[in-house]
C-alpha cells in the first residue's frame, strides 16, 4: 500500500530538516577530552559553583613530592 503523494512530500521535507539541522559530529580520543569539551558547553549553577569553591578551599594543599621512606632514613 503506497502512501499518498502529500504524505511523501511531508516525510521528505521532514527528513531534509533533520539533515540540514544536523550537528557537527566530534570524536574524542580520550574521556578527558570529552569532559573538557562538555565543561566548556555547560553552565554551572551558581549554588553548585559556590559549594564547590568552598569544598576546594577546605582541601589541604597538595603535598610536595615525598621522598621514599628509605631515602629519608639515609
Amino acid at each position: 500500500m503506497n502512501p499518498p503523494s502529500s504524505q511523501l512530500r511531508q516525510q521528505s521535507a521532514t527528513e531534509q530538516v533533520h539533515t540540514t539541522q544536523g550537528e557537527t559530529v566530534r570524536e574524542f580520543a580520550t574521556p578527558e577530552e570529552l569532559l573538557r569539551h562538555d565543561r566548556g558547553q555547560t553552565a554551572v549553577p551558581p549554588g553548585i559553583a559556590e559549594r564547590l569553591g568552598e569544598t576546594l578551599a577546605a582541601e589541604p594543599p597538595p603535598a610536595a613530592e615525598k621522598k621514599p621512606w628509605w631515602k629519608r632514613l639515609l
